[in-house]
């Protein structure tokens, strides 16, 4: 509704988009055709919609803006009903459960920088994956880790910020996360996720 009502898209959508478009039209992936000058932030950012491009046959570049912003409406959608599992995890209570699922769905940087072409949707969606996987019980934790890991890096080079600053947090306050008993331990699946976040996210660096 708000994009609907704004129409708010920003520069560094048309800018990032350029060079989604001339790599969906075979012209490379770069902003001046035969300019080898990297020109954006995020790969998941910029490939999403050279991926969209294709399917849409390069009809339609409004076309292509609103079906990434639908994908980013998903992914906020699909964040909440993690985060409700979360919530119900780690024993939350009705109230304080109201209190976050309201708090994020009212923030309105997330909705407008979700709707004008940025990356933002995706860079919520994992970090909610990120505390979902740390909490809720799994198998193959290390490797559930480490594709978060590099989902985050995928969606945004400085995600190492965001990977460190949530890792450490739970490695000084709540080591005891579902399948460890132990700092060791989740210091064993770290170093596993971070292994698989290397295998993952080093042919983009090669690139």
């Amino acid at each position: 509704a708000f994009a609907l009502y704004t129409h708010h898209a920003w520069d560094d959508w048309y800018i990032t988009y350029r060079v989604s478009k001339n790599l969906a039209t075979g012209h490379g992936f770069v902003y001046n055709e035969g300019q080898k000058v990297h020109t954006f932030t995020s790969p998941i950012g910029t490939l999403t919609p050279a991926i969209l491009n294709i399917f849409t046959f390069n009809s339609s570049d409004e076309l292509v803006l609103w079906l990434f912003r639908i994908i980013g409406c998903i992914l906020l959608g699909v964040s909440i009903v993690l985060l409700l599992r979360i919530a119900k995890e780690s024993s939350f209570k009705l109230l304080p459960t109201i209190f976050l699922i309201t708090m994020f769905a009212t923030d309105l940087k997330t909705i407008d920088f979700s709707i004008n072409g940025m990356e933002t949707a995706f860079m919520i969606f994992f970090l909610v994956l990120h505390i979902y996987v740390l909490t809720v019980p799994s198998k193959c934790l290390f490797l559930n880790l480490g594709l978060v890991w590099a989902g985050l890096m995928w969606t945004r080079p400085d995600s190492l910020v965001y990977i460190a600053g949530l890792s450490l947090g739970y490695l000084i306050f709540n080591p005891k996360i579902p399948n460890t008993k132990n700092r060791l331990g989740l210091i064993k699946t770290f170093i596993g996720a971070g292994i698989v976040l290397f295998v993952l996210y080093t042919p983009w660096i090669i690139w």
